[in-house]
């Protein structure tokens, strides 16, 4: 069954229609769910299709563009309990993973994680707090469903800017799933991504905003990436996605 989805900014400046072939079974994520088994039980991980095979969406791309994370930083924003670092640590041999996680006890679990895949300290870094536009403590419902819904938990705000430009890795590569807050990053990342130009894999299904926020902040200020929308699983009309690589890879 194929269907068209149609989204509109609150100006109806932007209108953006996504093309998917829905695909009835009963399985969760038809024909990958054997896969997906595989690599949790290789991993010691349970975990989405997203982390585990898609990688966010950067396992479809070409190989010259996945052979441009090696030897540089990928940043993994709202790492969780570890599935998309541990995944590009093992696929993409990049010099470090930055995994940035709000949550304490996932942050726990993600180190537990880590040793069990022996992945080694200098591989990846890893800091308990939430990214956006600036410097301040926020509130978060850990719910793991909005960021932007204060809750009981409090963790500091930075920008991606402030924690990492100084760092001495240039960034390949960054993934955000961050509930809801992925153009508030983006805007605080502007330096990082003047300088590196990483491709970008970016989870937009979490509110108009960050749907639409996400997309216009790229269209308006880096016109050297090429953009697209993905669901995941493809075809599924799921978690969409935005992609953005920079045109001198393409």
């Amino acid at each position: 069954m194929e269907t068209d989805r149609l989204f509109w900014s609150d100006d109806k400046k932007l209108r953006v229609i996504a093309k998917a072939d829905f695909i009835y079974s009963n399985s969760i994520f038809p024909p990958l769910t054997d896969e997906l088994l595989k690599k949790q039980r290789e991993l010691h991980l349970a975990g989405g299709f997203e982390s585990l095979i898609a990688h966010h969406g950067a396992a479809f791309f070409p190989e010259k563009i996945k052979k441009s994370f090696s030897d540089k930083g990928i940043v993994d924003a709202g790492a969780f309990i570890g599935s998309y670092t541990i995944s590009c640590v093992k696929e993409y041999n990049p010099s470090v993973v930055f995994s940035i996680e709000p949550n304490a006890k996932s942050i726990r679990k993600l180190k537990e994680n880590l040793t069990a895949n022996g992945i080694s300290k200098d591989k990846v870094e890893i800091f308990n707090c939430a990214v956006g536009a600036e410097n301040k403590d926020i509130s978060f419902d850990d719910s793991g469903i909005r960021m932007d819904v204060p809750g009981d938990c409090r963790v500091g705000l930075t920008t991606l800017d402030d924690l990492l430009f100084e760092k001495n890795h240039p960034i390949g590569l960054i993934k955000a799933d961050i509930e809801g807050m992925g153009a508030e990053m983006l805007a605080g990342a502007v330096k990082i991504i003047k300088r590196d130009h990483p491709v970008l894999a970016l989870s937009s299904y979490h509110s108009p905003e960050e749907l639409f926020g996400q997309y216009t902040f790229l269209k308006d200020n880096f016109p050297f990436y090429r953009l697209s929308f993905t669901a995941l699983p493809p075809g599924s009309g799921w978690e969409l996605t935005l992609l953005a690589v920079p045109e001198e890879l393409l």
